[in-house]
Formats: structure tokens, sequence, C-alpha cells
């Protein structure tokens, strides 16, 4: 948990053991936001990991990037997908130097 010099509370990051575990067997692909399987690409999800924050800016998703570093590493091959939010998009080329950034076919068919 992160909090202000007045003992405010800012960020929490919760991640399960468990799940943390499980990500080990699991290909290196993190989504960022809501993930939509359906169709014929049905799938299980393992929600690795929760961000509880104030607001969504450049410093709290940089902080929620380090705290996922910290608790999961960094794999070969690993990706992140997102919305293509500014922030997100910010925080993970700063926190995952060499990691690529997908963007959410959902998003994008959403978006046009």
């Amino acid at each position: 948990m992160q909090k202000t010099e007045d003992n405010q509370f800012m960020y929490l990051f919760i991640a399960l053991r468990p799940l943390m575990r499980g990500f080990d067997y699991c290909r290196p692909v993190v989504v960022v936001d809501g993930a939509h399987l359906g169709g014929a690409y049905k799938g299980c999800i393992l929600p690795l990991a929760y961000g509880v924050v104030d607001t969504e800016n450049d410093c709290s998703w940089t902080w929620f990037f380090e705290q996922f570093k910290n608790a999961f590493g960094e794999r070969e091959n690993m990706c992140i997908i997102s919305d293509r939010n500014e922030s997100i998009m910010k925080s993970v080329s700063i926190v995952f130097l060499n990691v690529p950034q997908c963007a959410c076919i959902w998003h994008l068919w959403k978006n046009v």
C-alpha cells in the first residue's frame, strides 16, 4: 500500500500467491483492463493482480507496473495488451523496457 506523507491512502496493489504461482504455467501475455473472451476463442482468465488507486494517471500506472514487476518479474516473450491508454503505454515503456505493447483488438473495434 502507498500512502501520502499525511498518511492518506493513495494506492493498493493486490496479487495473491496462488495467482503469482499460476502465472508460471501461462503464456506470458498480460492484459491490462477488462478481458473479453467469446466466440470461437473461449478461454480462462487468470486475474494476476488488482490495483486500487486514487485516479488513473501516469504516476498511479507507473506505481502499479513497478509493483507488478516486483511480484511477477519480466519473462521471456512477455507482452502487455491494453486499450492503448496514454498513461498505460507511457508507464509500461518506463517499467518494462524490453516488453512489447499490443493493442486490444476489441477496444480497437469498438473505437472504429
